[in-house]
């Protein structure tokens, strides 16, 4: 300390300069690191129990057939809960297409992809893209194929992904 002290004041002020970049030198190195560090982190994956569910879900209700029997309703009922469960107790498959029993419609579904757009700890909101095949009565040589999207609105039933909601993207 002494040493310092005999020092002229202008070597004092350029040893003070010097510590203080090394140490501004040192902070910056410290910060650069920590955030390289973070970068290199893999991000959390989302949660894709509900995606996966709802495209379960969707392929299961969307799918059917006039010779389906209370075991493919029942299969059909268990992924589905609240209002959605109730009223297709009650209509079956005229929850899907209006006056499909009575038309006898026959429906396949394939799901080609669902992601989750939105989600808390108890319900999400999935988007379904869908291949849809509809063949009405006995016109089996003439089947309708399109492309649909839905909203799938799915909510946690004792740590259970089941669907409550289905509806249209846009108006078709």
């Amino acid at each position: 300390m002494t040493r310092l002290r005999n020092r002229p004041p202008a070597d004092r002020r350029r040893l003070t300069s010097w510590a203080v970049v090394v140490v501004l030198a040192l902070v910056v190195a410290l910060i650069a690191g920590v955030l390289a560090l973070r970068a290199s982190a893999a991000p959390e994956r989302p949660d894709s129990a509900p995606a996966e569910a709802a495209a379960a879900a969707v392929r299961t209700l969307m799918t059917f057939s006039p010779e389906d029997g209370a075991g493919r309703r029942a299969e059909t009922r268990a992924s589905l809960t609240g209002p959605l469960a109730a009223d297709y107790a009650l209509r079956g498959p005229d929850v899907v297409f209006p006056s499909a029993v009575a038309s006898r419609v026959t429906m396949s579904v394939e799901v080609t992809d669902a992601g989750v757009t939105s989600a808390t700890e108890g319900s999400a909101r999935v988007l379904v893209f869908a291949d849809q095949t509809i063949v009405v009565g006995a016109h089996r040589e003439s089947p309708s194929r399109i492309g649909v999207a839905r909203w799938a609105w799915m909510t946690r039933v004792d740590d259970e992904w089941l669907l409550a909601r289905l509806g249209n993207v846009s108006p078709q």
